[in-house]
C-alpha cells in the first residue's frame, strides 16, 4: 500500500498520477466506486502481529426477505483461542436495526429493537449447539429505552455495532473535520460515540476480489475515523469491544471499512485489521 496526504496537487501531477495507476493494472475509478457501494463480503485481517492471528468477515445477505449483515470473528494468542463468534443483524425498510444476536461456544446475546426501547436477552447454549438461537435458554432480560430527544426533535437512532458501520455513509462525514454522534445499543445500555473525520489520504491498495480470485488493485481516496466513548467516564469501553479511542480507515464516499485499529483486551499493544478481500 502507498497513500499521500491531500494536499492540493497540480492538475498534470495528478493527471500523470493517473496513467501511471491505470498501466499498473488499477481499476478504473468508476469501476471502484461501484464495487465500495455494493459489496457483498468484506474480510479483513490482523496485520503485522507476531502473537495475534484472527480473521473478521462482513456479509450482507437477505433472510426470509429481510435485509441481514452478518459477522464472523475468529482469534488466537499464541495458539490458543481468543475469539470465536458469530453475529446477525437484521433491518427494516428504512435501515434501521430491528435484531441482533451474537453467538459463541459458550454463550449468546439476543437485541430486539422496538420504538420506544430495545430489550437484550442472555442466552444459554443447549446440548446441541448447532440447534437456532431461538432455542436457548434465555437466562436473563432487560430492556433499556432510547436516549431523549434533543429539545423539538425525535430520539436518535441506536444501532448495533456492526449496523452502525453500515449507516456511516449518511453521517455527513463528508470532510476533513467533519464530527457527528452515533448511539449504540450494549447490554448496558444505549452508548454515545463521537465520531471524526481526523485524516485524509489517497492512494491505492491491493485485495483478493472474491468473484474472480485474483489481485486486483484499486485507487482511493480514504479516511481516518476516530471513534471514542462521548462521556469520559466510559473512555475504557471502546468501540467493536475494544479499549478507549478506536481507528477505522474507509474508503471515503461509501464509507466502506478498510482498516480497523483498536486495543484488544489480554492482547498486549494495538492491533490492525486490514482488508485482503471482498466480493
Amino acid at each position: 500500500m502507498t497513500f499521500r496526504k491531500s494536499i492540493g496537487l497540480p492538475a498534470a501531477a495528478i493527471f500523470v498520477s493517473t496513467l501511471l495507476l491505470l498501466a499498473a493494472g488499477c481499476s478504473s475509478a468508476s469501476h471502484s466506486q461501484g464495487r465500495w457501494q455494493d459489496w457483498n463480503t468484506l474480510r479483513l485481517e490482523v496485520d503485522s502481529s507476531p502473537l495475534l492471528h484472527g480473521e473478521f468477515e462482513m456479509r450482507r445477505t437477505v433472510r426470509g426477505g429481510v435485509q441481514a449483515l452478518e459477522t464472523s470473528a475468529t482469534a488466537s494468542v499464541l495458539g490458543q483461542q481468543l475469539e470465536d463468534s458469530r453475529t446477525v443483524t437484521l433491518f427494516d425498510d428504512a435501515g434501521q436495526t430491528r435484531r441482533y444476536a451474537r453467538q459463541s461456544r459458550r454463550s449468546g446475546r439476543r437485541y430486539i429493537f422496538g420504538e420506544q426501547g430495545y430489550v437484550v436477552d442472555d442466552l444459554q447454549p443447549p446440548e446441541d449447539r448447532s440447534r437456532p438461537l431461538d432455542l436457548w435458554e434465555v437466562t436473563s432480560s432487560k430492556e433499556f429505552s432510547y436516549p431523549a430527544p434533543a429539545q423539538g426533535g425525535s430520539s436518535p437512532q441506536v444501532f448495533d455495532y456492526f449496523g452502525m458501520l453500515l449507516a456511516l455513509r449518511h453521517q455527513g462525514l463528508d470532510e476533513l473535520g467533519d464530527e457527528t454522534t452515533i448511539h449504540v445499543a450494549t447490554a448496558s445500555g444505549p452508548r454515545a460515540f463521537r465520531i471524526a473525520v481526523s485524516e485524509s489520504r489517497e492512494g491505492h491498495r491491493t485485495f483478493t476480489d472474491l468473484t474472480t480470485g485474483e489481485l486486483q488493485t484499486v485507487q482511493l481516496r480514504e479516511f481516518r475515523l476516530r471513534i471514542r466513548p462521548a462521556d469520559p467516564e466510559q473512555a475504557g469501553e471502546g468501540f467493536l469491544r475494544m479499549e478507549g479511542e478506536t481507528e477505522i480507515w474507509v474508503e471515503a464516499s461509501s464509507k466502506t471499512p478498510l482498516e480497523i485499529i483498536g486495543k484488544v483486551p489480554r492482547v498486549p499493544g494495538r492491533i490492525q485489521l486490514r482488508l485482503v478481500a471482498m466480493g
